[in-house]
């Protein structure tokens, strides 16, 4: 772990915006969602921000799909699913940047990076569309759709260079089709639920329809055009030959009469006479042609006409009855579907590059809701409680020197000035009485001994704090339960809410008994993060344990990664010595409940004075 602090880690964002949409956000094997919860593999806290941004965007885009997703409407199958599913992607994300500000920025910023992956040529981005043939109509149609919108209606600029690609693409299309469809697609601002954008998706599709068989019909058009034309072009040639062939019999016949007329050179003249007459006779039939054939070629314009009507690539009906065609194979990758398999492709490297700690997830634990029977801790209640308030009290005082400098002048002091004497006020701000005390109760198997004294002590440092500026929360560890149908997952439970009243729940804590591992450092990361959400100066964990942890060497990381973010952890060794771990100032020990009052105070000094 090299993270500085835990400020903006990982699990404390996530846990925000779990916070604020209500959706819970755990640990399992991989990144996915099942309509409820949102899972993430467990990442290192010291993340890359492409890692970190892909995280809080999954988190946004799914939170989006839980809150706004209607998923009893059928997405349908080839181009109906693939509409779809851009669709309601672009719906649900505006919706999320208009309830949650951070939204924007983290989605925003995450465009920007899968359209760097997919410019470097990387195949778990955003990927830009070649001009050429080379990209079936289906990739095509969906990348323009995808990508236009992300730009114009989110307004997310880093998507431009494809955008543009993509664009330039679409030219294979009709114009026709590219116009209608930039007309409907920009109607998605409008949907308010998945029923409208289904609706919208029909709406595309029955466009496509139209104007395929439109293309075709032009196409076919064009087709009895050309053929028309080349029919004409075959009959003038054939007309032009039989001409030819007469003409030539002709002065064949010619050629013989007057090599067996020797006397006939006067009608020789005529027939040379005529000959010329029908030479020109020929050559202006000739000429009649050619103009003829200029005529027809002058027609070609208008067929050129009908071709830009129909769109602006050859074959354009052959483009869209592909992309009416399409299967479930030719769907493009979603977002969520992208984001997954970078999310757990980062999980494994780090878990093959060395030791990732995650916080551990809340599970319930059955305890039953009594009052707490403090016969017995009522001693200790009343000294801790009565000797933190006489501290806190005098701590909290404002502290007034006389002194011969400062900003503020004592009007009382002034007659002091001609003698040399300290006129001015310096004032030392006393401790913030407000704070949020998290204590973490260690059940472990090793506990099984000292889990009464653990409870008791538990109870009556929640008890004894229970005073107006001090908030309290009990939480023990660990708590096995079922994540993503995995059932042995060691979490922790909440016993005891900050909201919730210390009279009517203590009896829960009383209730706690002993079972399983420690894992102590996912506990205690759970346990800073959630301290680290809440708004109050002065954070303090209490761990009351054995001292005995599965990972010594993790746990001690993570207790010092809580301490430079801000969080005073201390333990509260229960029969055993936990100053190797947590640190001589910050631990204390007892063996029986008597011990408490002085060790407690000890230590709640020891954090109020940081």
């Amino acid at each position: 772990m090299k993270a500085a602090t835990l400020q903006r880690a990982l699990p404390v964002v996530a846990g925000m915006i779990a916070d604020r949409t209500g959706i819970e956000v755990k640990t399992a094997a991989g990144a996915c969602t099942d309509g409820k919860v949102i899972y993430l593999p467990a990442l290192p806290l010291d993340l890359k921000e492409d890692d970190f941004v892909s995280a809080i965007g999954y988190i946004y885009h799914e939170a989006g799909h839980i809150l706004d997703t209607d998923f009893s409407v059928p997405l349908g199958v080839g181009l109906e699913r693939a509409i779809i599913n851009s669709l309601e992607d672009i719906r649900i994300e505006k919706q999320r940047m208009i309830r949650s500000p951070g939204a924007r920025r983290y989605l925003g910023r995450l465009v920007e990076i899968l359209t760097q992956r997919g410019l470097e040529g990387r195949n778990d981005g955003f990927w830009p569309v070649p001009a050429d043939d080379s990209v079936p109509a289906p990739a095509v149609f969906q990348a323009f759709l995808l990508y236009k919108l992300r730009h114009d209606v989110l307004g997310q600029e880093g998507i431009k260079p494809l955008v543009d690609t993509a664009e330039a693409a679409m030219a294979r299309f009709p114009k026709a089709m590219r116009t209608r469809l930039e007309a409907l697609m920009f109607e998605v601002e409008q949907c308010a639920n998945t029923a409208d954008v289904s609706e919208l998706a029909h709406e595309i599709i029955r466009m496509i329809k139209e104007e395929q068989e439109k293309e075709q019909e032009r196409e076919e058009q064009q087709q009895q055009q050309q053929q028309q034309q080349q029919q004409q072009q075959d009959n003038q040639s054939t007309d032009s030959s039989d001409d030819d062939d007469g003409q030539s019999g002709a002065d064949s016949s010619a050629q013989d009469d007057s090599s067996t007329d020797d006397g006939g050179q006067s009608g020789a003249g005529d027939d040379d006479g005529g000959d010329s007459q029908d030479g020109a006779q020929q050559q202006s039939a000739e000429g009649g042609q050619g103009e003829s054939g200029e005529s027809a070629d002058a027609g070609q314009p208008q067929d050129d006409a009908v071709s830009d009507q129909a769109g602006d690539a050859a074959g354009g009906s052959n483009m869209l009855k592909e992309l009416l065609s399409m299967s479930d194979d030719d769907v493009m990758e979603t977002l969520d579907d992208m984001l997954q398999n970078s999310l757990n492709q980062a999980a494994n490297k780090a878990a093959r590059s060395g030791r990732v700690v995650s916080a551990a997830n809340v599970h319930p634990l059955r305890l039953p809701n009594k009052q707490a029977d403090t016969s017995r801790i009522k001693g200790a209640i009343n000294a801790i409680r009565v000797r933190t308030m006489a501290w806190l009290s005098s701590a909290a005082e404002c502290d007034t020197q006389v002194v011969h400098a400062g900003k503020q002048l004592d009007y009382t002091r002034l007659h002091q000035a001609r003698f040399g004497g300290p006129v001015f006020m310096r004032v030392e701000e006393g401790i913030d009485l407000n704070a949020d005390i998290s204590i973490l109760v260690d059940r472990s198997g090793s506990m099984t001994s000292r889990i009464q004294l653990a409870a008791e002590s538990a109870l009556a440092t929640l008890l004894a704090y229970d005073i107006p500026g001090i908030n309290t929360q009990v939480a023990a560890f660990p708590v096995s339960g079922s994540v993503n149908g995995s059932a042995d997952d060691d979490g922790v439970a909440v016993v005891k809410r900050w909201n919730e009243s210390p009279r009517f729940l203590g009896g829960r804590v009383q209730s706690l008994t002993a079972d399983g591992s420690t894992p102590m450092a996912e506990a205690i990361l759970w346990a800073t993060c959630d301290l680290l959400r809440r708004d109050e100066a002065l954070r303090i964990l209490l761990v009351v344990t054995d001292g005995d942890p599965d990972e010594v060497e993790t746990t001690r990381e993570v207790i010092d990664l809580a301490r430079k973010s801000g969080v005073q952890v201390l333990g509260l060794g229960i029969g055993s010595d936990t100053k190797g771990l947590f640190g001589d100032k910050h631990a204390a020990v007892i063996g029986d409940i008597k011990e408490l009052t002085g060790s407690m105070i000890k230590l709640i000094k020891q954090a109020m004075s940081q």
